[in-house]
């Protein structure tokens, strides 16, 4: 009744008249002709005058979808003339009439213009919605939502108005409703807040998952205790989504590891979907946390085979819980395989052993080789490159045994004088730390891996950590190492002397084979590493400029202070600085006060752009007064470089940030977003091309993939040197309904890859090249230099015992590797 009553209160004006005719494409006297015969009321009406009269001094719209916003005021007196034609866009116009009288248009050619008007535009929207349905179809896009067709139809048909894409969306796709065949989501003018109401979804998440019974289990370490399978992190951490009746949705992060958890996060659930045009519906969740593992993978091992093992006093697993976690890492087709129930299309280790001590390792890579078995080494599980990944059968048809070395994690010996320490590979990063901090000492490598990645894994991957502005890469640290190889432990130095040489000048040194070998040259024991006594103070600090050059320009500044450089600078483009913006709680009181006024300062008196600001997180370590000195050269800079200091909190937000975005992802996952990240070192020089050309790209593959909604794209300049940094990628995207998500996902990497090599940038800074990207290293390589790499390999593993199959030996082409 409010409608019908509105309706009869409507009068068209001369800007009316003046916005549908623009909009329809016809003169104005015909749309006033049409609409008095449809008996309209006009305003204002003057004796003897034409309701448009003086139009043509009105400021009318240009832009289509204003000029329909006009029109559709007075959509309801054109209703009539299309009942018949289009009988759907007929009740679309006027929805509080069930059954409309139909007018005869034929009877005036002003009514006919109108009619034949309004059902040209009507067809088109209709028409562009079934060919988007089309497409998307053959695609392979087999249930298909209204949201993704109103985006590839808006995309195809960028002068329809999208007001009328949208209806013509809602319209087709409602008729076409058929739970079988359709999962829709109608709500276009719903409130995303107004839904119905969702209780705590902490409730809803997953228990832990119990490791089940096998035949051969003699061992559970704690860090299967600990960690999850099939997401990354601890068991008593995560986020999860939370929808109090009548509340607003907000994420928190339980436990209690992290300075960010047990606080509301109200805005990251808006930006998400600011970001990616993709509404996050609580209802709706995939791939859960409950990893969904094959119920029975036979080992290739009978149980005569794994009772030699055994005999060797090794610990050991069959189960299938075991070997499929050591049959993964962490990138996201890894956790996509788990979740998802495709794991069954990989393989998996045949056997999982805990070696506790070099001589156990040294047993079992001899049992392995008088039985033709292969061994692939394993730290943390940490990689995103598939390194821990068994060949398929048809390139290496072996048992595969994986080698756990968590249990050698002790320190062997410390030299304080010489500041070096000795300790076994298994050794976790967070365990190291402790150990260290606990004799006052700090080893500087923090990798974003380190609550589980291993000194081995570090070593194996030529790891790289936060810190090494200060304290150096893993080359920079490990000072020697021991490896067990196929005929024995290769070592250099005088054996049990507790000291390491500095520098040698005696030709290729064994930590140069052990660096960056992924596994394929032998299992890395132990190594002797640089240690530091704790800093005297630790201090953070942040800066924000008006664009990414502008942060660029300071980042590259800073890498030219040598020994005068903070231990971690880190610069976060646009998309992550408000990504971590919508990682924080909003303060109160006094605090928040002050926040308000830090902000309002930024977009007057600095004129930053909310859509082009970017922010440098900055950690300082040492002796107070090289602490102080540091901080004055810095602030110089970010004057010079037009940025703004914004203080330590948020320095301190972002160093701790870095622990927890990888929780993030698997969030994400939840809810239908697949995410990754990818990294590359840049010259100074190409920096910014690379970063521009390659968020272009991933677009560009998003777009012609006609996946829904839009891809979240942002990067960060971590590590610094004097030629250039490294460029940390993130990549998110939706995927709700799209076929074989975790394919469409790497293809759209792969070509965001191959545009990094293309534009100047490295295969990888620091998380190594494992199965993944090994078929980039042809372009990489000369012919001769890969010939050289494959002689030694056939020379130090002549039977290619190590089969790990990574880096420059993942190829079953690969020259001397059978």
């Amino acid at each position: 009744e409010i409608q019908l009553s509105h309706q009869d209160s409507v009068t068209v004006s001369a800007y009316h008249i003046a916005a549908g005719a623009r909009a329809l494409s016809l003169d104005i006297e015909v749309m006033e002709k049409a609409l008095s015969i449809l008996d309209s009321e006009f305003w204002p009406r003057l004796p003897n005058t034409c309701a448009c009269s003086g139009s043509k001094n009105l400021d009318i719209p240009s832009s289509p979808s204003e000029l329909w916003t006009v029109l559709l005021q007075y959509g309801h007196i054109l209703a009539p003339l299309l009942s018949l034609s289009h009988p759907h866009w007929s009740r679309w116009l006027n929805p509080t009439i069930l059954d409309v009288v139909a007018i005869d248009d034929a009877s005036d050619p002003s009514l006919k213009s109108v009619s034949k008007a309004l059902s040209k535009v009507f067809i088109a929207a209709d028409n562009a919605v079934i060919n988007a349905e089309s497409l998307l179809q053959a695609n392979g896009f087999k249930f298909l939502k209204a949201e993704h067709v109103l985006q590839i139809a808006s995309e195809n048909n960028p002068t329809i108005p999208l007001l009328l894409l949208r209806a013509a969306a809602s319209m087709k796709m409602k008729l076409n409703d058929s739970p079988s065949k359709n999962e829709l989501n109608l709500d276009f003018y719903l409130d995303i807040n107004t839904t119905q109401s969702l209780s705590d979804s902490s409730a809803r998440e997953n228990p832990s998952v119990d490791i089940p019974e096998c035949q051969f289990r003699q061992h559970r370490s704690s860090w299967d205790k600990d960690e999850k399978l099939g997401s990354w992190g601890f068991h008593d951490s995560g986020f999860v989504l939370n929808w109090p009746s009548g509340g607003l949705r907000s994420v928190v992060m339980k436990g209690n590891r992290y300075g960010i958890c047990g606080k509301p996060l109200l805005n990251l659930i808006p930006f998400i979907e600011s970001e990616t045009q993709i509404r996050v519906d609580p209802m709706k969740t995939t791939l859960p946390l409950m990893p969904r593992l094959p119920e029975n993978r036979e080992s290739k091992l009978s149980a005569d085979n794994i009772m030699e093992v055994k005999a060797s006093c090794f610990l050991v697993s069959d189960s299938v819980f075991d070997r499929a976690r050591h049959g993964t890492g962490h990138s996201q087709d890894d956790m996509y395989a788990i979740r998802s129930g495709s794991l069954e299309q990989l393989r998996i280790p045949d056997l999982v052993v805990w070696p506790e001590s070099e001589k156990e390792v040294e047993q079992l890579v001899s049992l392995c080789k008088d039985r033709n078995w292969c061994i692939i080494p394993y730290g943390g599980g940490t990689n995103v490159s598939h390194a821990t990944r068994c060949p398929t059968i048809d390139v290496e048809p072996r048992p595969i045994i994986s080698l756990d070395m968590r249990e050698m994690n002790k320190i062997l010996w410390v030299n304080e004088v010489d500041g070096i320490a000795h300790v076994e590979a298994g050794i976790t990063g967070s365990a190291l730390v402790n150990e260290m901090r606990g004799r006052g000492y700090t080893i500087g490598h923090e990798p974003d891996s380190i609550e589980f990645s291993t000194l081995g894994g570090w070593i194996a991957t030529k790891a790289s950590g936060m810190k090494r502005s200060k304290y150096g890469n893993i080359e920079d640290i490990v000072k020697d190492v021991r490896l067990v190889g196929s005929d024995g432990i290769l070592w250099q130095g005088k054996e049990n002397s507790q000291s390491a040489f500095a520098r040698e000048s005696r030709g290729i040194d064994l930590c140069s084979l052990a660096i960056g070998s992924e596994g394929c040259f032998g299992i890395i024991t132990s190594a002797t590493i640089r240690i530091w006594p704790l800093p005297e103070i630790i201090e953070y600090d942040s800066a924000i400029f008006p664009s990414f050059e502008y942060g660029v320009r300071f980042v590259r500044d800073i890498s030219r202070l040598g020994q005068s450089m903070p231990s971690s600078v880190r610069l976060l483009d646009n998309e992550h600085f408000r990504l971590g913006r919508a990682l924080q709680k909003k303060s109160s009181g006094l605090e928040g006060l002050c926040e308000d006024i830090l902000t309002f300062a930024v977009k007057t008196a600095y004129s930053y752009a909310q859509d082009s600001a970017v922010c440098a997180t900055i950690t300082y370590e040492g002796n107070r007064d090289a602490v102080q000195q540091q901080k004055k050269l810095v602030k110089k800079l970010v004057s010079a470089h037009g940025g703004i200091s914004t203080g330590s909190k948020t320095g301190r937000s972002g160093y701790e940030l870095t622990f927890v975005i990888a929780y993030l992802r698997d969030f994400a996952m939840t809810y239908h977003f697949i995410g990754e990240s990818f990294e590359t070192f840049v010259p100074w020089s190409k920096l910014e091309e690379v970063s521009t050309c390659v968020k272009q790209r991933i677009r560009e593959e998003h777009k012609k993939r006609h996946l829904p909604g839009l891809p979240f794209i942002g990067c960060r300049v971590t590590q610094l040197y004097h030629e250039g940094a490294c460029l940390y990628f993130y990549l998110c995207m939706n995927v709700e309904n799209v076929p074989n998500p975790s394919a469409f996902f790497s293809e759209i990497e792969h070509a965001a890859r191959h545009e990094i090599l293309e534009k100047g940038g490295s295969l990888s800074h620091h998380h190594g090249i494992g199965k993944l990207r090994a078929q980039f290293n042809e372009k990489m390589d000369s012919v001769t230099f890969r010939k050289g790499l494959s002689s030694l390999k056939k020379s130090l593993d002549p039977v290619n015992l190590f089969g790990a199959r990574n880096g420059a030996f993942a190829l079953p082409s690969v020259e001397g590797i059978s």
